[in-house]
């Protein structure tokens, strides 16, 4: 069952007596909507969470799960895509996954990786080329089972549409990547600032202050980090009325692939504090190994219910280029 915040598996062998078997959270939810397995043998399933795109201003999230131990499903890693559409229905059939993502229409992902909780997408067809933004119009659901191969695909606004997907060139990609979609950081955004916000930022000799505003940007300045080097950073919240004891943690995207993964982060306090919290950060100098040198983006930020465990569960806050 996607049971809005968890995965829940429930034993209905006894229809007048269903027994819960396990109950699985997972970092970042918003609304359990749907998913699918991926073999017959229903070990391996991709869900997605139709509210974590627009709650948490992340780009498109599908969560991926060992369930081979009904006891004890584990979460093998979350795919993020390249737009902030809002993804919906999603079926599986012979290796691949298929999303109706709304704005960012039908999505196909390649499971070759899985064991390791990656996919890759491989083709889409957007009925909305001209937006991808989270909303709730565009593509809802898809039927994949035809045995002509063809896909029927639903959008709320724009009708049926009946596709062919291009085996040939899905499982023989040519080199050019001119229609590869490029990856975006998510719109930085607050959810409010009623009762609390970032103040001020300092990271070595910089410094840099904010307003009481849903997102300030400040990606016009510039922080020098040297590799295998040490910063003191200190983060300060501000309040409009009470204080709240506050987590905080720093990602760097050292790799420039448009997410914060946990190898990122490279500032999280331990404990939470209503005043400005301080430490020290360290870039090793082995991080986005085989990229060239330039900017890299990072984002601080902080939450007054629990600590951030990934970034793509939280609000973007404050990006800003980096050395």
């Amino acid at each position: 069952a996607y049971n809005e915040d968890t995965i829940t598996i429930v034993d209905v062998s006894n229809k007048s007596n269903p027994v819960q078997i396990s109950r699985t959270a997972y970092s970042g939810a918003r609304y359990t909507h749907q998913g699918w397995f991926l073999y017959d043998n229903q070990s391996i399933l991709i869900t997605d969470d139709e509210l974590d795109e627009s709650n948490s201003c992340i780009n498109t999230t599908s969560y991926i799960f060992d369930v081979s131990d009904l006891q004890n499903p584990v979460e093998l890693g979350a795919y993020v895509g390249p737009t902030s559409a809002i993804d919906h229905n999603l079926y599986a059939k012979d290796g691949y996954v298929f999303e109706t993502n709304y704005r960012a229409g039908l999505r196909i992902h390649s499971t070759e990786d899985i064991a390791s909780g990656n996919m890759k997408e491989v083709a889409y067809f957007d009925t909305i080329p001209g937006s991808d933004s989270a909303q709730f119009s565009g593509t809802w659901s898809s039927y994949i089972y035809f045995e002509s191969g063809n896909i029927v695909v639903s959008d709320i606004g724009n009708g049926l549409f009946v596709l062919a997907p291009d085996w040939e060139a899905i499982n023989n990609p040519s080199n050019d990547d001119d229609d590869v979609p490029t990856p975006t950081y998510c719109n930085a955004a607050g959810r409010s600032v009623d009762y609390e916000w970032v103040s001020k930022v300092e990271i070595g000799d910089f410094e840099n202050t904010s307003s009481g505003a849903l997102y300030s940007d400040f990606t016009d300045q510039v922080i020098s980090l040297d590799a295998g080097t040490s910063a003191e950073v200190t983060l300060t919240p501000d309040f409009r009325d009470n204080t709240y004891n506050e987590f905080w943690a720093i990602w760097i995207d050292f790799d420039q692939s448009k997410t914060f993964e946990n190898s990122e982060k490279v500032f999280a306090p331990s404990a939470s504090s209503s005043s400005a919290v301080s430490g020290t950060s360290t870039r090793s100098g082995s991080e986005g190994a085989g990229r060239p040198p330039g900017h890299s983006t990072p984002r601080s930020l902080f939450a007054s219910a629990s600590r951030p465990s990934s970034s793509r569960a939280w609000p973007c806050y404050w990006p800003w280029p980096l050395h």
